[in-house]
Order: C-alpha cells, then structure tokens, then sequence
C-alpha cells in the first residue's frame, strides 16, 4: 500500500507543478468557445469518449442523461422489488450522431448548462462547407424538456448547392422496467407510456411516466445559403407523481416548447445564471477552478429545490418536484442502482446548505416525508424511534441488497447532523415545528433505544454496528461494538434533540441525557488516539474515512494531539484505493492541526486522480468504481471552505480561520447564507473581507479574535488581517 501511495503522490505533484502555470488554450479550441474556457466555465475536448463514464452529463434535478448515451433517468422512478429496486432506465430520445460530418471538438460549459459538439462538413473541394454545432442541455426551468439543438452554419453557394446530413439516434434496446406502449400524436411528434413493471415494495403504486419527442429524421436538408438554420428535437417527460394527466401533459409541454424553441436556451441559461450567483472562486490556480465549477455543476444537475424558496429567488420550476434525494452515481446512471444512502447528508449536503439552503432543505425534506417508513422500519429491528434504510429509493423502504449495510446505524446521526446544520445556519423556527423537531426527535429515540448499559464499566453501549469502514463487518456480518464515528454522532443527536425539545419548549427526559454523556468512546491511552472499535485489530486496512469523522464533520471535543494522532495513524491504514471523499477529510484534520503541506497533499489527492478529462466526470476510486461519482465532488468542495476556509457551523456562531491554498491568488465565497443573509467572503494570504450583500432579518455582527468588531452593513465590506484571525460571525 505504501509504494501505490508513494506513486500517487509523485503523480499528485506533478500534476499540480503543471496545472500552476499559466494556461494555454488546448489546440483546436473554437475562438467563441476561449473566453468561457479562460473563465474556468468550459471544458473542451477535441475527441468524446467512448466510455460512458468518462463523458459529460445533462441534467436539471428531475432528469438527466450522460450525452450520446441509450439512457435517461428521472427522479424518483424506480423499477424491481425490495432489494433489486433501480432506476427504471427510458430510452433516449435525443442521443444524436451526425454520421457524415467530421467532428472537431466538443464542450461541457458548466456556467450555461449545455453540452457543445462541433463538426465539420464539406462533400467535395469546390463545394460550400458547413460548420455544425449541436447542443444538448436539460431546461432548468422547463424542467419535463430534454433538448436537442443543431445549428448548421454554411457558407454561401451561387449554385444553389444544398446539404443532406445523416442523423442516427443511439436509443438502445427497449427498456425493461415500463410497459410502455404508443399513444397517438399529432404528425412529427411520437408519444410513448406506461407503468413500471415491478413494484418496490407492495403498498406502493406504479408509476406512470410519459414521453413525448419529436421524430428524429434519418437525415436533414439544408441548403447553402451563407446563413444558419437550425433544427429542435425535444423530448417531454412526466410521471404521475408531478401530473395528473402525464401523456396529455408531455403533449401540452412539447407545444409549447416548439412555440418557444427559438428562446428555449437563452432562458435555460438565464436560470443557470441565477444559480452561479452562489458559488465557490479560485483565483490563479486554473485547474482547480475548473474542478470546483465542475464539481458544482455535476451536483446541481442532479439535485432542485423542489417547493422551497428563499429570498434570493435563485431556483425557479414550471412545477413542483417532490424531493427524491440524490444517489452517489448521480441522477445520470444506475451507480448503486440509484439509491440514496448517508452520501447525501454527510458528503453532498454541507456544501449545498451553506450556498443553496432551497436544495438543501429539500433533501431534508426528503427524510421527513418518509418518517412513516423509518418508523416501521425502526420496529421491524426491535427499535423505538426513526431507523431509516441504509439504502433508499422511492418509498422509503429497505431496499440494500447487502446483508451488513443493514448495520451502518451511522446513517441515523449524518441525517442529525445535517438537520443540526441547517437549524445553526438559519434558525427557522417554522421549520422546525413542521419538519425539524420530528427528525432530531426520532433519530434521538432510535439511539436511546439503542443503547445498552455495561455494568463493568458503567457506560453505555452501541453494539452490532457496522460504521463507515465497510471492511469491518464483524463476524458473519452481525457487526462490531461501539464504532468510535456512531458512537460520537449518536451522542450529538441526543444532545441536539435536546435542545430543540428545549427551543419547543418540551421536557426532555433525563435518561436521554445520562445516556448522552456516557457513551463510551473507544480510547488508546498508551497510543493516545481513537481505535476504530472495541476490538480493532491495529494495522488493519480501512476502506475509507471513519473514526477521522469526529474531528470533522462531528467535531468532537478532543486535544490537538489526539486529533494529531488520529490522523497519523489512519492516513497509514486507509485503502488507497479507497472512496474519493476521503482525501478531502484528511485535508480538512491536517488544516486544523496546521500540517499545511501534509493538507495539501490530501487536498490534492481528493480530486485531480478522480476526474475523468476532458469533462471532469467524477470516479469513486482511482481505479474506476461507481461512475458519476458526486459524493467526491461533495468531500472535495468541503476541503475548499471547511479546509482552507477553516468554516465551522458552530452553536450560535460561525468561526471562520481561512488559510490560502498553495498556488492560489485568492478564494472567494460567493453568497454565503446565514440566518437570512448573504455574503461575498474573499481572502487571500494576507486579507480578508466580508461583505453584507442581501441583509436578513437579523443583523450580523464580525468579531475578529484580535482587533474591532465590527457590525455588517449592506454593500459595505468589512476587511481585516488575516493575522486577526480566527473571526467569528453572529447575530448582532
């Protein structure tokens, strides 16, 4: 293990030796795409991939494809029973090659939401020539519209020459999750539905869905008038689950989208715009910037904000969308089947509550909708409270198919831990009442319930478990006993039921609390660190970051050396081939410890050996895994403010202890929310400045540990040393 590490950090290093110096536009790059792609915004290549996994996606939260693939997915549509529940696969409409032109390049443009493919075609030397650009993009508004532009450009011809391009349609087989049967349409349009075949579990009904498209034709005409003309195909989709009359909704949606085509996608951009409002800066260090603006980009794709809005108005939809979580392998692809699991809470969620608390609260919303569930579920295993499934799909049901992931109880406190997040960064009472207080209550039941006592040592127990290290199952899958993360973060849910049962002004039993304050933690007082579990074998090889969770995201209470420690130890042990997501946590515990150039490193490693060029397509291990993997791009976006920007979402307060990544001009925080306001955030290595650009309802104060408070003001920047530091934010 330590040669593969020892090899991948000379990989590491050069890759960033040569991503600092100043960019050079790639060969063959389109002049009208350079700006965009100096900006960080676009990704070129000058050839696609064949892999599916390596090529760019299009999505808007409700549906998303990988471009040219036979394949499309829709939120919340699942198709097979209990544990062989996936999603239910529709056959692409728009997958289209143009088979006779030559292709010259290609590009993601992040900031616009759309996937550029240029080619090329002349039939012979002294014919006219055609440039073609054809555009695929998800409507982030019209959120049921896949569409398909292609513009074909020509020169002029005064002999009236005209162009036959061939068009081929990658659609694949016939998909095996619907019964789907034609419906009739009008001329040009085609129409297919039905329901899903297999039924989650039994008390669910089918789902229905509907697809509408336009007919693609076997080739198009188009005469060489020195002008451009182009060509829509596009394709509507709606289930029962957003529409009452799905066919005759798509059919509604496709009229108006041909009304509309010409300005489908400078709307559709518009509204991505909005969303880059809010957003994460680098300043010098290309690479990165383009591996952050990315990364934003392939989680948003897959994610929306379903009913909720805040003051800034950033997310706005035709209709509502009920919120269906978020999958590691994105809402693109059948990466583990689709299902939702603690990827969300703890590895995607932190980034989006503090730039977009809309997306954020809908995959809250998510868990509270399916409390019936976890309920049951919880009863089904001898529990009290809420036991939600490792691995969920539509229902809220069970539905993992691997025996030990039964165990990973750790899930319960992740969702309290985000529910934590949200109650300190907005303090919405009203949400709390309606879907906040139910969650950190049930999840806190669940634990209590949970726990045993141990008359020897007079702590309590939580036994047969399996925590974050998937390589530790315990005998025959039955568990191990008190995992140092579950442990830690069932304690935290206790103690933040607690106080919210207080904010509600309900009691709160006292046994709740004793048991908080008890738990035992597994400690190494010779080795002055954390052993995994009770009965952790030293050396054994980790899967990937687990009892490092304490320090963060659970920010346990611990000194430096232990942290310090902690950290030595399990840098040795983890898989290097492990999850993506780790790196970054790795990063973050050397940034607190003031390792800086050991936090580089994991920093580095976090992200440049899991992107897939020239799209940046995220991989779970260096060696491939689930495709589209977004829970990398989670863990690698909190290394860039909970790591260098030292952001921790305290109780009452947000500390903030920034510290420049190498390489790097500046790093700048655009609309950070707290408490109904937003701020630009900006530091490099020597200042720092806060600026009050949407003031909530509350006033917020900036208290630097060294120097003059200050109270923030609207479009005034507030700027300190850096030296000053840490600085603390609050209500005024």
């Amino acid at each position: 293990m330590m040669e593969q590490a020892a090899a991948l950090l000379v990989a590491i290093a050069t890759m960033v030796a040569l991503s600092c110096a100043a960019p050079t536009p790639p060969l063959g790059i389109p002049a009208d795409w350079l700006e965009p792609w100096q900006q960080g915004d676009l990704l070129f290549g000058t050839a696609e991939p064949q892999e599916t996994y390596r090529q760019a996606v299009v999505g808007n939260g409700y549906m998303a494809t990988v471009v040219g693939s036979p394949d499309i997915y829709v939120s919340g549509v699942f198709n097979g029973n209990w544990s062989n529940s996936k999603r239910a696969r529709i056959p692409a409409t728009n997958a289209i090659t143009i088979t006779n032109a030559l292709h010259t390049g290609s590009a993601l443009n992040t900031r616009e939401g759309v996937f550029y493919r240029r080619s090329y075609f002349k039939p012979c030397i002294a014919c006219a020539e055609a440039i073609i650009e054809q555009r695929w993009y998800a409507h982030r508004f019209f959120a049921s519209l896949l569409v398909h532009e292609i513009e074909v450009r020509t020169t002029f011809s005064p002999s009236g020459e005209s162009f036959t391009l061939h068009l081929t349609n990658n659609n694949g087989t016939a998909s095996d999750d619907f019964y789907f049967t034609p419906h009739n349409a009008p001329s040009g349009f085609s129409v297919q539905a039905g329901y899903t075949k297999l039924l989650e579990t039994p008390q669910q009904s089918p789902t229905f869905v509907a697809v509408a498209t336009d007919d693609v034709p076997e080739s198009i005409t188009v005469n060489a008038t020195g002008n451009a003309v182009t060509f829509y195909f596009i394709t509507a989709i709606r289930t029962n689950h957003d529409s009452q009359s799905p066919v005759e909704q798509v059919l509604q949606d496709l009229r108006n989208a041909r009304y509309l085509q010409i300005a489908l996608r400078k709307h559709h951009i518009q509204e991505w715009e909005k969303i880059w409002e809010a957003g994460i800066e680098v300043g010098a260090r290309f690479e990165l910037g383009q591996a952050v603006n990315s990364s934003l980009y392939y989680l948003l794709s897959s994610l929306r904000a379903g009913k909720y809005q805040t003051n800034s108005s950033r997310f706005g939809s035709a209709f509502p969308v009920d919120s269906y979580h978020v999958s590691p392998g994105s809402l693109a692809t059948t990466g583990y089947s689709g299902h939702s699991f603690w990827d969300g809470e703890t590895w995607m969620y932190p980034t989006l509550a503090v730039f977009y608390p809309e997306v954020a609260r809908n995959l809250l919303q998510y868990r509270s909708n399916r409390i019936p569930q976890a309920t049951a579920n919880a009863v089904l295993h001898d529990f009290k409270g809420l036991k939600f499934p490792w691995e969920s799909a539509y229902t809220g049901s069970e539905v993992c198919p691997w025996p030990p992931g039964l165990r990973e109880h750790h899930l319960m406190g992740d969702i309290a831990l985000a529910v934590q997040q949200y109650w300190r960064l907005y303090h919405d009472k009203q949400w709390l009442k309606e879907e906040g207080l139910a969650l950190a209550v049930g999840i806190a039941t669940f634990w209590v319930s949970h726990a045993q006592y141990n008359s020897s040592n007079k702590q309590y127990s939580i036994n047969g478990v399996v925590g974050p290290d998937e390589y530790a199952t315990g005998v025959n899958g039955t568990g191990i006993n008190d995992n140092a993360y579950t442990n830690t973060i069932a304690r935290i849910s206790i103690e933040f039921a607690a106080e919210v049962m207080r904010v509600s002004g309900l009691k709160v039993d006292p046994l709740w609390l004793n048991i908080s304050s008890n738990l035992y933690i597994p400690f190494n007082q010779s080795g002055n660190f954390h052993p995994e579990y009770l009965g952790y074998s030293y050396g054994q090889t980790v899967k990937q970051a687990d009892t490092i969770l304490m320090g963060y995201p659970a920010m346990a209470k611990m000194s430096e050396a232990v942290r310090r420690n902690d950290l030595t130890y399990y840098e040795e042990v983890t898989d290097i081939n492990g999850p993506a997501m780790s790196w970054g946590m790795f990063a973050i515990g050397w940034l607190e410890v003031g390792e800086y150039a050991l936090a580089a490193r994991y920093f580095n490693q976090s992200y440049q050996l899991n992107l897939n060029l020239p799209f940046n397509a995220w991989q779970e291990t260096i060696n491939g895994g689930c495709p589209h993997f977004i829970t990398g791009a989670g863990g690698f976006l909190q290394g860039l403010w909970a790591g260098f920007g030292g952001v921790r979402i305290l109780d009452g307060e947000i500390l903030f202890n920034p510290v420049l990544p190498e390489h790097t001009s500046y790093i700048k925080y655009r609309q950070f929310h707290y408490l109904g306001s937003q701020l630009d955030i900006k530091f490099d290595g020597k200042t720092i400045s806060f600026l009050l650009t949407s003031q909530g309802d509350q006033r917020l104060i900036l208290k630097p540990t060294a120097g003059n408070s200050q109270i923030l003001g609207q479009g005034r920047p507030a700027s300190f040393s850096i030296t000053a530091g840490p600085f603390h934010l609050s209500a005024y």
